[in-house]
């Protein structure tokens, strides 16, 4: 069980809960701070203030004003205006990526959400229902409308979700499992698709199975440097420490280390120093390690980010 909070969340975590390793439960200090945010919400609402998305329609359509039970059909018929995604359907580890991501970018406390909302999709992440999202129809930006369209569907009973093997309509798939939709209204719908869940959940795990692929190559390396009985000298931290690159000393030590012991490595005689594909794996590699450093960074940066329109303060 990792509890949400909208700021430790890491691409790990993110992993195992799309693998359904882990479970999640969303901190009492999520849920104080999406209460704050929510009675807000109320307030605009009470208050008749335009703003966006609450008491207005939405892009071209701001100016049309919005009130009393006319908010309620607005964000449940965003949810269906949206859910327009084509393609085959996205494997279930990916759903489940896109669903906690979103479910953790509303922990955070800004998005003016109903709690309940929140609370009804950790029971879907825990209880095995997962939606079915068309592989197709992000805009990029903040614009995962339609794939998060899609996610929001089943909590209103509506869409179709797999449950233990088995495709059914959002309502019956809820039923299965003993919970019943909710009704969006305030700026629930708005705060639900308005954010980068899909391509943030696709790019985490794409960035796992990277990692593990660049270990696997710092594997082969020393294999291949075990058969051709290589030497190790090109391989000195010394030597990598005055380039100053990051990633390429991390990889000399990681062949050192994985060479530790050897009894092929140095016993060449006859030649003096190895073929590039040996002696400049640290640089090549390095510079991956580099690449995928970065990638760490931004993602790990927006995984506990907001991305929604308007923020509630």
């Amino acid at each position: 069980m990792i509890q949400l909070t909208g700021r430790d969340l890491t691409p790990e975590d993110v992993g195992r809960i799309a693998r359904g390793e882990l479970k999640v439960v969303i901190a009492e200090s999520a849920l104080r701070r999406m209460e704050e945010s929510h009675a807000l919400v109320r307030e605009i609402q009470e208050s008749g203030k335009p703003t966006y998305g609450i008491s207005t329609g939405f892009g071209e359509l701001s100016r049309i004003s919005i009130t009393g039970d006319m908010n309620r059909e607005l964000q449940q018929n965003l949810i269906r205006s949206h859910a327009s995604g084509v393609g085959k359907p996205l494997d279930k580890e990916a759903v489940r990526a896109l669903m906690v991501l979103r479910l953790n970018a509303l922990c955070v406390g800004f998005s003016g959400v109903n709690p309940e909302v929140t609370k009804l999709l950790q029971e879907l992440i825990n209880q095995g229902i997962t939606p079915v999202i068309p592989e197709q129809g992000s805009l990029g930006a903040s614009g995962d409308l339609a794939n998060l369209a899609h996610m929001s569907l089943v909590l209103i009973g509506e869409g179709e979700a797999e449950v233990g093997g088995e495709v059914l309509p959002g309502e019956e798939a809820l039923r299965r499992r003993n919970l019943k939709p909710v009704t969006l209204a305030g700026k629930d719908g708005l705060a639900l698709i308005n954010g980068t869940a899909f391509m943030l959940g696709v790019g985490t795990l794409t960035l796992l199975e990277a990692e593990g692929c660049f270990q696997a190559a710092n594997a082969a390396a020393a294999l291949s440097f075990e058969a051709l009985r290589g030497f190790r000298g090109a391989y000195d931290p010394r030597i990598h420490e005055l380039r100053r690159q990051e990633g390429q000393m991390e990889v000399a030590k990681t062949l050192l280390k994985l060479l530790e012991g050897s009894e092929y490595a140095d016993t060449r005689e006859e030649d003096v120093q190895d073929a590039y594909a040996l002696r400049c794996v640290p640089q090549v590699h390095g510079a991956s390690k580099d690449a995928l450093d970065y990638v760490r960074s931004v993602l790990s940066r927006e995984i506990n980010a907001v991305t929604d329109n308007p923020l509630v303060f």
